[in-house]
């Protein structure tokens, strides 16, 4: 029997290009990123998964603390 791998997408269905970090407001990947996934093995897509969610925690913290009111 053959094992069939099905990569899953981290595309959210949010697709609109940020003009100000060229990310993917859904799903926080490059336009080149999001054209090449249908030709990724699955380790790695597996690693452009981890790429990504990498980034968005990044791009999350980094979202906090500008939001975090500081005191003066």
């Amino acid at each position: 029997m053959t094992d069939i791998f099905v990569k899953p997408s981290p595309c959210v269905g949010v697709c609109t290009i940020d003009e100000v970090n060229s990310l993917c407001l859904g799903c926080n990947r490059t336009i080149e990123e999001i054209a090449i996934w249908g030709d990724l093995t699955p380790s790695e897509a597996a690693l452009m998964m981890e790429v990504v969610r990498t980034r968005t925690l990044f791009l999350w913290q980094a979202w906090e603390e500008l939001e975090r009111p500081t005191l003066q």
